[in-house]
């Protein structure tokens, strides 16, 4: 959005320089990205100066030339020879005498010589704006409006012309500062100084009813409000020289007198308008409706489209004119030979002109405001001002009574604010008639102040200010936020009443044990590509759930790689991870929580996941021990130390159905799978040219939430007594897991046994072929004295019995 000091000075008065003004909005959340000034510098204009055309004829030698007798102020003419179509009798042109240097718009610097062109004799140029740096535009010369005399130097006149833009960055929510209007209403605020509105926006011209229109609106949603007016007698011819230098400034090029007025009052007020040619407009009626998927519209930009159902459209009694908000018809716009027009001015709804702007690939400065937000106090008065554009520039005369159709008016939203959150958000006490000044200039009405809170009254242009919080925001960067002195200590404060969700206290205490371990959180884009929920699907070989879970497919994809949501971390962190391992990062330890998405039985379904990539070595060398390579062991403890963290408690292990995993288990809760883990395969891990061993864990994190125990976790002192150790090795079938023997004697609660854990396994010719060996080791403690062997003893005689008695164990002497 561009902004031009010279049209803002006409709504605000303004001693600030243009640097200080950007540097305030800037700091206000306006950013401005360039300060440019757009007039001539007087040093390049030396010697170029104001001539009049006396005589004009055809060149005899050349029919693309006219020679030309061009009065400088010196007594005789000068003879000059131009190739610009647009050079005419009496005009008043900028003229570079012989031995001027011109500075054009390239850079370069040409000096003007006396010459023959063709066999006639020129001394002198008639310039052009890119000759003398003005602009880029070579097609004609420069048709100067003014009334100084010939052979006045030409930078006295462009005084008056000399002007710095603003370029603003909009963010979406800031679509109220989307015109000059805006910026003023803006800087009222930051300098608390007055602003003065457009001329006549309280009425309209005096109406001369002679033209009929009728409007019908078939859908108040899609269009909460619709205004328009006839008016007749308008002369399509080009703009005045000052309009058309403020369209210049901002970088639109004038069309016509019609045209560049709605383009005024647009970049004004902030309104878009659309004019119709209202001679075009079958049986004089316009209708705002949805349109049927199949009808066609040819719009401005000479496209025949196909409408898809659904789209907001203006038609008449035949077919659609328009593309309401986005680009109007072919059919109905102004020509040359327009006489009547009908300016329509409205309010739509922004999420259906997105829709609509989207779904056709449009991207116009109408749709740029209307899928925002406009205001809808402000149809009307930006049809008022149009209207006396039109009949001060164009000669036309109001020919219908106006129209303003809005049955429901949208009110302005109130929001309760209290002074006491507003300190506790700013982090300092704000004087109550400071914070009632900056709302005012904010057009935020403040009603039932007690002292305590008050209800502030939100215009509906401000679409971005709905809640307490918001309203305290537009306090603090008016006040400023270099206004708010540092403090010591690190404080936030929010005013959600919610308490924060369970599955973000979850992550958030998860991420700061892996963080602790040395572990580094990624942060991956939501967005896919396709090939990676291929893999997925062939990596699965549950073909039932891989039918039933299909991936979510972008409408309209920026790339061919980011055209799916992702329904799992793994492709976007090992893409993360060939990353790093390609710029020598050879050691990974990588976590990242986040969203999945997919469809599954006709609906959309996204669940809080959290991925752990493990590769390379788990320690690195040192003088006195060797690198140690990552296992499934390294990312198995941490994973049950994330269970112990939650209070997850027993967790039951089963193979993995994911083949993507060379080698993995599934972790259960309660019959709930809330977590898998293993190595990859190394075929799936050479799609993005990794060639080292990869572990990988998803961990469920919505599964913990309903599983993980709602009481806080208590501590208790660690025992003062020592712990015994009991070795005892036993032979049992091969099926059998270790997990199984520790399930087993978990379920008989053995109170003094505080760990189990396998120290060695054989499976060998010294055993038959359907058995094996464990060598377990059992730590027994208790919290209140030193065990003996009148204690221990039957305790491992218990367990050897229950062994033999579910596992058919023969315990080995």
């Amino acid at each position: 959005m561009k902004i031009s000091i010279n049209w803002l000075q006409e709504y605000i008065s303004l001693v600030e320089t243009p640097e200080e003004i950007a540097h305030l909005l800037t700091l206000s959340g306006l950013e401005v990205s360039e300060v440019k000034s757009t007039g001539p510098q007087a040093e390049n204009l030396a010697g170029l100066v104001i001539g009049q055309v006396v005589a004009c004829h055809q060149h005899p030698n050349a029919d693309s030339l006219r020679c030309t007798q061009v009065d400088i102020g010196l007594g005789d003419p000068l003879p000059i020879v131009c190739g610009a179509p647009n050079v005419t009798l009496h005009q008043k042109v900028a003229v570079a005498p012989v031995g001027t240097t011109l500075h054009t718009y390239t850079g370069e610097k040409v000096k003007i010589k006396r010459a023959k062109i063709r066999g006639e004799v020129s001394e002198g140029m008639l310039c052009a704006e890119d000759e003398i740096g003005l602009g880029a535009s070579h097609e004609q010369i420069l048709d100067l409006q003014t009334d100084l005399p010939p052979g006045t130097p030409i930078a006295e006149h462009f005084k008056a012309t000399s002007n710095t833009v603003l370029t603003l960055e909009l963010t979406p929510n800031r679509i109220d500062a989307c015109s000059h209007l805006g910026v003023a209403r803006e800087l009222r605020a930051l300098l608390n100084r007055a602003i003065q509105y457009p001329p006549r926006l309280e009425a309209f011209p005096k109406a001369q009813p002679t033209l009929p229109i009728t409007v019908e609106v078939q859908d108040h949603h899609a269009c909460p409000r619709y205004a328009g007016v006839v008016m007749r007698d308008v002369a399509i011819q080009p703009s005045p020289a000052w309009l058309q230098e403020k369209l210049q400034a901002i970088d639109l090029n004038p069309i016509n007198n019609v045209v560049d007025i709605a383009n005024l009052v647009m970049y004004e007020l902030g309104q878009p308008l659309h004019a119709f040619d209202y001679d075009t407009i079958h049986n004089q009626k316009l209708i705002v409706k949805r349109a049927q998927a199949g009808e066609k519209i040819t719009t401005l930009d000479g496209v025949e489209r196909a409408l898809l159902g659904g789209e907001l459209v203006i038609t008449d009694a035949q077919a659609p004119i328009a593309l309401a908000g986005v680009l109007g018809g072919k059919e109905s716009a102004i020509s040359n030979q327009t006489v009547n027009i009908f300016i329509e001015s409205a309010y739509f709804d922004p999420g259906i002109i997105r829709s609509t702007a989207k779904q056709h690939k449009l991207a116009t400065d109408a749709s740029f405001r209307f899928e925002r937000g406009t205001d809808p106090d402000l149809p009307v008065i930006a049809l008022q001002r149009a209207c006396w554009l039109l009949a001060e520039i164009a000669g036309g005369a109001i020919a219908s009574d106006p129209i303003d159709i809005y049955p429901e008016p949208i009110p302005a939203r109130e929001v309760t604010v209290t002074y006491h959150n507003i300190q506790r958000l700013i982090g300092q006490a704000i004087p109550a008639s400071t914070i009632q000044s900056i709302l005012q200039h904010l057009d935020i009405h403040i009603t039932a102040d007690d002292c305590k809170q008050f209800i502030a009254s939100v215009p509906p242009y401000r679409v971005d200010v709905t809640r307490e919080v918001d309203v305290i925001e537009e306090i603090l960067r008016i006040y400023g936020y270099d206004n708010v002195p540092p403090t010591t200590h690190c404080q936030s404060a929010y005013l959600a009443t919610e308490a924060r969700p369970t599955h973000y206290n979850i992550t958030h205490s998860i991420s700061k044990l892996l963080a602790g371990h040395g572990y580094n959180e990624i942060c991956t884009n939501s967005l896919t590509a396709q090939r990676n929920s291929s893999l997925q699907a062939e990596g699965d070989d549950n073909l039932q759930n891989a039918e039933a879970r299909k991936p979510i497919s972008l409408l309209n994809p920026l790339s061919d790689r980011l055209n799916v949501l992702r329904d799992t971390l793994l492709f976007t962190g090992l893409e993360v991870m060939a990353y790093n391992l390609k710029h020598k990062q050879c050691d990974l330890k990588l976590f990242e929580a986040g969203k999945i998405y997919y469809q599954e039985a006709g609906k959309y379904i996204e669940r809080n996941k959290l991925g752990i990539w493990l590769t390379g070595n788990i320690e690195r060398p040192t003088w006195i021990r060797e690198a140690r390579k990552v296992s499934f062991q390294d990312l198995n403890n941490l994973v049950h130390m994330i269970f112990e963290q939650q209070g997850i408690s027993p967790i039951h292990h089963t193979s993995c159905t994911d083949t993507w995993y060379q080698q993995g288990i599934a972790c259960q809760h309660a019959g709930t799978i809330i977590a898998t883990l293993g190595q990859l395969q190394s075929d799936l891990l050479q799609h993005l040219g990794i060639k080292q061993a990869v572990f990988y864990a998803d961990i469920d994190i919505d599964a913990l939430s309903t599983l993980a125990p709602a009481k806080a976790i208590t501590y208790q002192p660690i025992a003062k007594f020592p712990g015994v150790k009991r070795d005892l090795s036993i032979v049992i079938d091969k099926h059998i897991k270790f997990e199984d023997v520790k399930n087993i004697l978990t379920k008989a609660n053995i109170s003094l046994i505080q760990d189990l854990s396998v120290f060695d396994v054989y499976v060998g010719d010294k055993l038959p072929a359907e058995k094996k060996a464990y060598a377990l080791t059992f730590t027994l403690q208790h919290p209140a004295k030193t065990l003996d062997d009148a204690t221990i003893s039957p305790i491992m005689q218990r367990v050897m019995r229950i062994l033999k008695e579910q596992l058919g164990a023969i315990i080995r002497e």
